[in-house]
């Protein structure tokens, strides 16, 4: 029998160090949870992606806004749920949009990402519950830390182990360019734009840089479609 230490199981990673802290989702799923016709959308995009699976192994998907405001943590945390509550998948939730500041003082900080790639947290001690079951979130947290210099495609792939799937909210990578760290390490991204706001150039700017960044791009998701789909958008971009 190897000595070597057991992989962590999902419920290992669950076991907090101190009182139970939860991360209520609801505000965030309200759209998904008023439309059926959004949930059916979600759960086409799941089943395309084969994010649904469970025999596979862990996959990471890094959902990032070709521009501020398009919907692009509503997505994350819509594809997070379906997974957990319709899949019944253990599934976390990465907070990984790193551009806001805490300013609220020490009194109200939040653990997350930010003291994991600090080395102030390890990544059970930051976790949180949500609200439904099977279903944990990694908020971004307090404080300054940036993803430039980090390890974190090394905390990406410890995640993984104890995840089916994990679902990584980013910032738009056209404006914080260090975002494309983040796609680099995960298995997927998709880019999320916005009809009649989102232009043809800065979606293929943006494709063109999470590919040289050595980000596996898988698609991109259209909000706000009221039209039928823009023919650009229909070619491969």
């Amino acid at each position: 029998m190897s000595d070597s230490p057991a992989t962590p199981t999902h419920a290992d990673l669950r076991v907090l160090d101190d009182s139970v802290r939860t991360f209520p989702l609801q505000p965030y799923l309200a759209p998904v949870l008023a439309s059926a016709q959004v949930r059916g959308q979600l759960e086409a995009l799941l089943q395309r992606l084969g994010l649904h699976v469970i025999e596979r192994d862990s996959l990471s998907v890094a959902l990032n806004g070709v521009d501020p405001n398009v919907g692009t943590t509503t997505m994350a945390v819509g594809l997070g749920w379906m997974l957990a509550t319709r899949h019944h998948l253990p599934t976390l939730i990465l907070g990984a949009d790193l551009r806001a500041v805490d300013s609220e003082g020490d009194s109200r900080a939040i653990r997350g990402l930010r003291d994991v790639l600090a080395g102030n947290l390890s990544i059970s001690q930051a976790i949180h519950h949500s609200e439904f079951d099977s279903l944990d979130v990694l908020p971004a947290g307090s404080g300054e830390t940036r993803l430039a210099g980090s390890d974190f495609g090394r905390i990406l792939r410890e995640m993984e182990r104890s995840y089916k799937t994990i679902v990584v909210d980013t910032a738009p990578v056209l404006n914080f360019p260090e975002s494309a760290l983040i796609m680099a390490s995960a298995h997927a991204t998709l880019l999320v734009a916005k009809h009649q706001h989102t232009s043809r150039k800065r979606l293929s700017q943006a494709g063109t840089l999470i590919r040289g960044s050595g980000g596996s791009l898988q698609g991109v998701v259209l909000n706000g479609v009221e039209d039928p789909l823009p023919s650009w958008l229909s070619a491969r971009i």
